[in-house]
């Protein structure tokens, strides 16, 4: 069962990486076959297994022979690995459904700030109101959550307000959001460990002050690793976060 999940995982991060790819282009992602990102043919069927077809194409598209973006292939790895994980670890549940959800999420918005620089409001605004109704539907909608967004955006307020340049509305928004979804400890530390990452990753690409920094992907790998570890290791690195 868990291999299926997994399968499962993978066509659902590929459609997700569709959905990023169509919001740019402001197409229909429910309407139409996939087409090649380069020549716009259609795309054969046995072409759209993910990561197998990847495979089995050596990387290259069937019918232009150019390239295929490897980050649909770590999306679909990614999210493949992390639904066995979440099934394994909480089974069928609200948690492993409500975490399914946050992968699309984060998904999407992987292949919009890689691709255009962008987190859209729209997309931001549908997940939020599916959680909304989520934790509702489960009893788990609380004033508290609404308390912790609050917070966040108190927070991230009196950094712009003193810092003009840095972080992108996109990125704060999404913050916010996932405040709402998993809590301000997690919000904070999700912050905390994708500022640190992003920091060791412009020093490596040599990133100079003021250059724009794609900063979704960062934040959407940090949130699916400590969502999966129930920050375990860093309530024992950072206990005072807890206290």
């Amino acid at each position: 069962m868990i291999f299926v999940v997994s399968f499962i995982g993978a066509v659902v991060a590929s459609f997700c990486c569709v959905v990023g790819e169509r919001y740019i282009l402001n197409e229909s992602f429910l309407a139409g076959r996939s087409r090649c990102n380069y020549c716009r043919k259609n795309v054969r069927l046995i072409d759209l297994i993910p990561v197998i077809s990847y495979a089995l194409l050596r990387g290259k598209s069937h019918c232009c022979r150019k390239k295929i973006p490897t980050d649909y292939v770590c999306i679909e790895l990614l999210v493949s690995v992390s639904w066995a994980i979440a099934y394994a670890k909480w089974g069928i549940s609200t948690e492993s459904i409500g975490y399914a959800v946050l992968t699309c999420l984060l998904s999407i918005i992987t292949i919009t700030d890689l691709r255009a620089m962008i987190i859209p409001n729209k997309i931001l605004g549908c997940f939020f109101l599916f959680f909304v109704l989520f934790y509702w539907s489960t009893n788990q909608l609380s004033i508290g959550r609404f308390v912790d967004s609050l917070f966040m955006f108190l927070f991230f307020l009196c950094i712009v307000f003193f810092q003009k340049e840095g972080i992108g509305g996109g990125d704060i928004k999404l913050f916010i959001l996932l405040t709402f979804i998993l809590g301000l400890y997690e919000g904070m530390l999700i912050l905390l460990f994708s500022c640190m990452f992003a920091l060791i990753i412009g020093l490596l690409m040599k990133k100079r002050r003021g250059q724009p920094f794609i900063f979704g992907p960062m934040i959407a790998f940090v949130t699916v690793g400590s969502t999966l570890c129930e920050m375990v290791l860093v309530k024992t690195i950072f206990p005072f976060w807890f206290l």
